[in-house]
């Protein structure tokens, strides 16, 4: 899929992502945009949680497919509606707030 021009120039305001793929490393308590991708798919989950286990567990029980951590940013939902609006061209029809391979930029 090609990235339009606002797509590419809204990449460049949001914060890069954290690379983790350890659930235990993410701070528990603190406001994170998480970002999970469905095993054997180019799908990514991008939401909101003061409370990842939980949020992680809700999420794996209603899907059938293992998820695994990207990464996550620390922030608040307006964070979160900020990273939303800049993948909209890759958001999956019928799936609130999943991503169909978007083009995540990551902190090094």
């Amino acid at each position: 899929m090609k990235i339009d021009r606002d797509t590419l120039l809204s990449l460049i305001t949001i914060p890069p992502i954290i690379k983790c793929n350890n659930f235990s490393d993410l701070p528990e308590n603190a406001g994170i945009i998480y970002f999970m991708q469905e095993e054997n798919t180019l799908c990514v989950k991008i939401g909101h949680s003061t409370g990842i286990s939980s949020r992680r567990s809700n999420l794996q029980t209603g899907n059938p497919r293992e998820l695994h951590l990207l990464g996550y940013v620390e922030g608040d939902k307006e964070l979160e509606k900020e990273f939303h609006t800049t993948y909209r061209n890759f958001r999956i029809e019928g799936r609130r707030e999943w991503y169909y391979n978007p083009p995540l930029r990551y902190s090094y």
